[in-house]
This record gives structure tokens, C-alpha cells and sequence, in this order.
């Protein structure tokens, strides 16, 4: 829930802003995703093509066709790869059905979680 502070008592202070977790998660989506819009969309297409076709996927899957999201000075924007999962959890198309280690061994075997389209987003 959002809060708002006041630091004066005559009304004339500076007012502060307190934010929970979920709006901060969801500001930091919309963050991730607006660094770096051309590389989202292309996840998203890649994302939805190996989804539709029948396979569970992880990120990794994405990142193996369309690359790690990078910003014009070369900063690496790997938020963004979570960011197009949740948004396509979001809006109600893809589920969550497990998890599996990371390949990538700059993962250190993580889990991650693994995705299928949902039945109604077919």
C-alpha cells in the first residue's frame, strides 16, 4: 500500500512517498522493459512462436534466440528477461508448471522456473 509522509508540522515540508513491494516490483517491470523496448518485443515474439508450438520454455529458451537484453552503452538489462515473463503471466497467457536448473553457468545451476501457453490463450 502506498503511504504519504509529511516532515512538517506547518504543512510546508517535504512530502514522502513510501511504496510496498508490489508496486515496486511492477514499477520495476515497466522499468525493465521501457530500457529496452526493441529487444521485449522480440522476446515476446520469440517467447509466444516456441509457446505456441507446444513447448514449456524458460527464459534461457528466449535468450538463446533473440540474445541478453543490452541498453545502447552496452549495460547488461537482464530484469527485462523476467519482466517478459511476468508480463505474459500477467495478462493471462502463459503458467508457471515447475522449475528446472540454469544452463548457463553464470546462473550457478539456479532454478528458474519453466512455462507453458495456457489452455485458453491457445
Amino acid at each position: 500500500m502506498t503511504e504519504i509522509h509529511s516532515t512538517g508540522n506547518d504543512g510546508g515540508g517535504v512530502v514522502q512517498l513510501t511504496l510496498d513491494g508490489l508496486e515496486l516490483r511492477e514499477i520495476g517491470t515497466s522499468q525493465a522493459l521501457r530500457a529496452v523496448p526493441e529487444w521485449a518485443g522480440r522476446a515476446v515474439e520469440a517467447a509466444m512462436l516456441l509457446l505456441r508450438k507446444g513447448h514449456v520454455i524458460t527464459s534461457e529458451d528466449v535468450t538463446d534466440l533473440v540474445g541478453t537484453p543490452t541498453t545502447r552503452n552496452g549495460v547488461n538489462r537482464n530484469n527485462a528477461v523476467g519482466a517478459v515473463f511476468r508480463i505474459l503471466s500477467n495478462r493471462g497467457l502463459i503458467r508457471r508448471v515447475g522449475w528446472t536448473q540454469a544452463r548457463n553457468p553464470q546462473s550457478h545451476a539456479r532454478l528458474i522456473p519453466r512455462w507453458t501457453l495456457r489452455e485458453d490463450a491457445k
